[in-house]
């Protein structure tokens, strides 16, 4: 975004869904916030729910699913749309989203993780192609990774110091339950091909988590920080 402003085009980042017709928050001329979607926009009603969920009201949202009334029904609250999205203001009220609720997770602590603002962030690291964050049946998260295909020949210890560099620096800034415990390099990439990512390249979380999860405890418990699958 802020490349963009470098040749005078200005990006205003919006957020919507269908069901609300795309009315809902947006960054305006004169009021942009990068890394925001903005305020609500005019008519729009909007809260977070207790869990952070983002909530919203206005003049044309749907007024249900096509002869799915239980589906209908769980998806409204108190007249609020419940858009599976987690998000966060800032002090002037500017909406920053940063994950979806069905992503969150438990860890053995009992508390919530939000996945994702964390995996943004270690995938700065350039060894990394993809990343997945669990914690179910654990109690610290850690990292499933697959590596860039410029780093596969990268040696192992150049490897395990550099993601344990970008562990330690992102740790710095997470709270006590969500800092990452282990980093697991995972011996097969994820592909459409196998069955593990969509054709619109996002990672099928489900899927992963059912064919790993059986290791979590085994993983978490290695004396390794940086465990090779």
């Amino acid at each position: 975004m802020r490349w963009f402003q470098k040749i005078d085009i200005t990006v205003l980042q919006g957020y919507g869904m269908t069901e609300d017709c795309i009315v809902s928050y947006f960054n305006l001329p004169g009021a942009n916030k990068i890394g925001t979607v903005g305020k609500p926009l005019m008519s729009v009603q909007a809260k977070l729910s207790g869990e952070g969920e983002i909530l919203v009201k206005n003049t044309c949202l749907m007024t249900g699913y096509y002869k799915s009334p239980e589906l209908t029904a769980s998806v409204f609250e108190d007249g609020y749309l419940k858009t599976g999205d987690i998000g966060e203001y800032d002090h002037e009220g500017y909406l920053s989203i940063t994950g979806r609720g069905k992503n969150q997770f438990k860890t053995d602590k009992g508390k919530y993780i939000s996945p994702t603002p964390i995996e943004m962030k270690i995938s700065e690291n350039s060894l990394i192609e993809q990343i997945f964050i669990v914690g179910t049946g654990i109690p610290q998260p850690i990292a499933l990774i697959t590596l860039s295909e410029s780093s596969k020949n990268t040696a192992k210890d150049e490897l395990s110091q550099s993601l344990r560099e970008s562990v330690k620096n992102v740790n710095k800034s997470l709270e006590k339950h969500e800092r990452i415990e282990k980093v697991v390099i995972m011996k097969e990439d994820w592909s459409v091909d196998n069955g593990l990512v969509m054709p619109t390249l996002k990672i099928k979380r489900n899927r992963i988590e059912k064919i790993h999860q059986e290791f979590y405890k085994d993983w978490f418990a290695s004396s390794e920080s940086v465990i090779f699958e």
